[in-house]
């Protein structure tokens, strides 16, 4: 079974949005909690991985804005009844949000993204031509 989240690319530099709307919530929220990730250069592009054990690919959401890439979602709680209780917890739940800020710019053509094995895995290939475009992305996962 494959469960979908999206990835938005949005061009200009109007600063970071989804096609929908403002995007809400900043990594300087202090409610939020920040995922660590690893950026790559791979042939062809920039490859990121971000480590999200436990979240949903529907609950994800990435927008690109010129060379910066912004990912947001929730963790859900485990616990959401009253019969049980966290008696020791080290993991944050709720919403997060992180900002990788890229070398190149990047063509949003040809990006995909992966969510796996609690790893979300976004290809981002050159942009040789240096235009933006909008485009959306399913993040694709397999449970």
């Amino acid at each position: 079974m494959s469960h979908f989240g999206k990835i938005v690319f949005v061009g200009g530099r109007g600063g970071l949005h989804s096609v929908g709307g403002s995007f809400s919530g900043s990594v300087d929220n202090p409610d939020m909690w920040e995922p660590a990730a690893d950026l790559l250069e791979v042939e062809g592009g920039f490859l990121v991985q971000v480590d999200l054990p436990g979240v949903d690919a529907s609950s994800v959401e990435a927008v690109i804005d010129g060379q910066q890439l912004m990912i947001r979602g929730v963790r859900r709680a485990i616990c959401p009844n009253r019969s049980k209780r966290y008696i020791h917890m080290e993991v944050p739940r709720g919403e997060f949000g992180k900002i990788i800020g890229l070398p190149e710019p990047v063509s949003a053509e040809n990006c995909q993204a992966l969510l796996r094995d609690g790893v979300m895995e976004i290809f981002l290939p050159y942009d040789t031509r240096q235009i933006f475009a909008i485009t959306q992305l399913r993040i694709k996962t397999f449970l």
